[in-house]
């Protein structure tokens, strides 16, 4: 979450548009805390008609080898301005000299869908074998309000059960 210090220890960003870049809020009508009381505050992008190319990273990550991995987050958007200007998480696993697109709003969310926070869950499972880091760009011209929060890393099995005595099968 982001409630406490902006930006979280170790994550970084890179900013176009300084007026209008990732910032610790919370607007009245796209409360996080819908979705968790607890929350106070969210990671988001303003709207302005102008370019941004606006990045937030996290830390880099070890996940020692962990199977299966997945990231988690909830992405706010609006779908009818996703064609002028979108959201997308990356990830990289060389220190953030290059990037894989992990997910891009412009192709999940419903362009007719109105502003909601959206349940995010990827497989980097394939990213489990050394260090990454996780990237989310906000980037267009004239689009809307953004935003990230809950971001979980989760490794390995949400619980063990016994089947038959034989062993242990993930669940």
């Amino acid at each position: 979450g982001f409630d406490t210090d902006f930006l979280p220890v170790g994550w970084t960003q890179d900013i176009m548009n300084a007026a209008n870049t990732w910032t610790q809020t919370n607007p009245e009508n796209n409360n996080f805390n819908e979705i968790d009381v607890n929350s106070l505050f969210s990671a988001m992008v303003p709207w302005v008609a102008q370019d941004q190319d606006e990045w937030l990273y996290t830390p880099e990550i070890d996940p020692m080898g962990e199977e299966p991995l997945t990231i988690n987050f909830y992405a706010g958007v609006s779908g009818p301005w996703i064609e002028f200007a979108t959201l997308k998480c990356h990830i990289s696993n060389d220190g953030g000299t290059t990037w894989t697109e992990l997910w891009n709003a412009a192709e999940e969310i419903d362009p007719a869908a109105d502003w909601a926070w959206n349940y995010v869950s990827i497989d980097i499972s394939g990213f489990s074998d050394q260090p990454f880091m996780v990237a989310w760009q906000y980037v267009g011209n004239d689009g809307d309000l953004a935003g990230i929060d809950g971001v979980q890393i989760k490794a390995g099995y949400d619980y063990l059960f016994f089947d038959d005595m034989e062993g242990y099968t993930a669940g």
